[in-house]
């Protein structure tokens, strides 16, 4: 499965479920559009590519976690992370 195809979350997630796709692979894809776009569209704030891969490839060699289990998110920056800077939307 590519999935540059345009597929919904829930059949990327059923991939991922059945190892059909790569958390990897998926992460990869995700990171290439946002590379694409990021110019334009200003999506993130903080956005760490080595760290998203590193638990990708953990996700790929342990056992299905859950039910988003290897879908990439983006987390909206007021919420608090641990390891992430947490601005609510402002530079000050």
């Amino acid at each position: 499965m590519d999935p540059r195809d345009n597929r919904s979350a829930a059949a990327l997630l059923t991939a991922l479920a059945h190892r059909q796709l790569s958390a990897e692979i998926l992460a990869r894809a995700c990171l290439d559009r946002a590379a694409e776009v990021e110019s334009s569209l200003h999506l993130f704030t903080h956005l760490d590519a080595t760290a998203v891969i590193a638990q990708a490839r953990a996700l790929d060699q342990g056992p299905v976690r859950g039910p988003l289990h290897g879908l990439p998110l983006g987390i909206k920056d007021v919420i608090d992370t641990r390891d992430m800077p947490t601005t609510y939307g402002s530079e000050i």
